[in-house]
């Protein structure tokens, strides 16, 4: 079943939000009360932005107010999934182990990292490249798939003339952040591991 960027099942997103606007929205309800708890909450969970500048109808909310319910619902489960990302990154930092190429990031001491991901700092030739590589093997990470590079090199901060950032640019292109997601289940990172450690071998193998 397709689910959207909040993990949810189009049905899931559906009681989400006639359950939180219940709780915590005022809705304007028509005379015919039946029909509106019919039509509301279908409506407001496929409500999109409009750039029309027309004002909601008396069944219908703004987008920001169905967003804030999607965010209430995922709220009450942020603490356990907080907990469970930490989790799969210690589980993926023991299944890549010892692969040569790659040292688990250590934080200095004022650095104190949230553990929702799993760090490496690659040391094998042209970093960005191979995580570009483990981006194309499946392998979703910060630099290869996202693109993150240092402030100063970013497109958007050129006409800023911005000045040249060296070691934040070491760090950012040496450092490999594996996404996880609130769907990656224990295959997934089984998965995951092996991919990283067969490309980092080929990688230092010179590929």
């Amino acid at each position: 079943m397709p689910r959207n960027g909040f993990g949810l099942t189009p049905a899931q997103v559906h009681r989400a939000v006639a359950r939180e606007l219940a709780e915590h929205v005022p809705i304007p309800i028509p005379a015919n009360r039946s029909s509106a708890r019919r039509r509301v909450p279908h409506a407001l969970a496929h409500r999109r932005p409009r750039r029309t500048g027309r004002q909601p109808g008396r069944d219908e909310l703004p987008p920001g107010r169905t967003l804030a319910a999607l965010a209430r619902h995922n709220l009450k489960g942020l603490d356990q999934a907080l907990a469970r990302r930490r989790e799969q990154a210690h589980q993926l930092y023991e299944l890549v182990g010892e692969t040569p190429g790659l040292t688990v990031h250590a934080p200095v001491p004022e650095d104190t990292p949230n553990g929702y991901s799993a760090l490496w700092r690659v040391g094998l030739d042209r970093p960005r490249d191979f995580s570009a590589r483990l981006a194309e093997a499946g392998v979703a990470n910060s630099v290869g798939t996202y693109r993150l590079r240092a402030a100063h090199q970013h497109p958007a901060c050129q006409d800023l003339s911005p000045a040249e950032c060296p070691r934040a640019a070491e760090a950012v292109d040496r450092m490999l952040a594996v996404t996880l997601q609130l769907r990656t289940t224990e295959a997934d990172l089984y998965r995951v591991a092996e991919t990283i450690r067969r490309e980092a071998k080929t990688w230092a193998e010179g590929r």
